[in-house]
């Protein structure tokens, strides 16, 4: 079984929007027991993963990536697959979501049984 997580991100698009609250924001598609919550939008069809996006006081967002996805034979992530994070999630108005694109991803290769 295979499945890839991403590893770094690129191509941040709308990076600062002065209508942010400044905060740190914990950003994921789903629950931690793996429900489907609206945290953020794939073009892709990739789940699971999860990012920390840190909002300074002028409204710029840095992202971390914290999880790179589902590491079991889950949907997979691909170079290229857009991430879009409402701007209202980072306390912004509507307008203006974050978004970014899938710069690297790592493959995970299980065994078979």
């Amino acid at each position: 079984m295979n499945s890839s997580i991403i590893t770094s991100i690129n191509n941040i698009m709308n990076q600062t929007d002065s209508s942010r609250t400044a905060g740190t924001y914990h950003i994921a598609n789903v629950d931690s027991n793996g429900s489907p919550i609206n945290g953020f939008t794939t073009n892709g069809n990739g789940i699971e993963a999860s990012f920390t996006v840190n909002v300074d006081s002028n409204g710029k967002a840095d992202i971390t990536v914290t999880s790179g996805g589902s590491e079991d034979n889950a949907p997979q992530y691909h170079i290229g697959d857009t991430i879009t994070i409402e701007n209202s999630k980072l306390g912004g108005s509507v307008n203006g979501d974050l978004s970014f694109k899938v710069a690297s991803v790592s493959a995970v290769t299980y065994p078979s049984i």
